[in-house]
């Protein structure tokens, strides 16, 4: 027996399979970055939120990399 020939069909990707589940994989990605991150914009993204620049500088100021 060839053993190629046996573990190839147990092996093998179908490649509509593999379109399908990239498909999937970038919906979800799409779906959490619109609808679940885009609720903590502010909170990141601004001077209003989480850090602030005038503190993040102030620390770079004391404490240089």
């Amino acid at each position: 027996m060839n053993l190629k020939k046996i573990l190839t069909p147990m092996f093998s990707l179908d490649l509509r399979s593999l379109a399908v589940m990239r498909i999937l994989v970038s919906i979800i990605i799409l779906w959490d970055l619109c609808f679940t991150r885009s609720k903590f914009l502010t909170l990141f993204y601004t001077d209003q939120g989480a850090l602030p620049r005038k503190i993040l500088l102030a620390s770079y100021a004391n404490n240089p990399p």
